[in-house]
């Protein structure tokens, strides 16, 4: 890991444990703790929403540096003509053209 992206994984893990401090009491694995209210007017809900957001988008936005261990293959099987035809059509659209030719 180059020193540039060890210290981007620092400022957003930085950021996602400040995130979770400012949203207040949060428990791992659950999302909605036992002890915690319902928001009660409309304020406290455009909080709530907003804090899961920034939660979410913080986890999300952490490079994924784990390799696949299964890949799965689709094998378009049968495809018969109307199928191979819409196809086409379809990619010649897809290219500004009409796509029947």
């Amino acid at each position: 890991m180059n020193k540039s992206t060890s210290h981007t994984l620092g400022v957003v893990l930085g950021l996602a444990i400040s995130a979770s401090a400012l949203a207040g009491n949060h428990s791992q694995g659950d999302d909605e703790p036992a002890n915690r209210r319902a928001p009660q007017n409309a304020a406290e809900w455009f909080r709530a929403g907003r804090v899961a957001v920034i939660d979410r988008k913080l986890v999300n936005e952490l490079p994924n540096l784990l390799r696949a261990k299964n890949v799965i293959l689709f094998v378009g099987d049968g495809m018969g003509v109307s199928t191979v035809t819409a196809a086409r059509i379809l990619d010649g659209q897809l290219k500004g053209e009409d796509g029947e030719f």
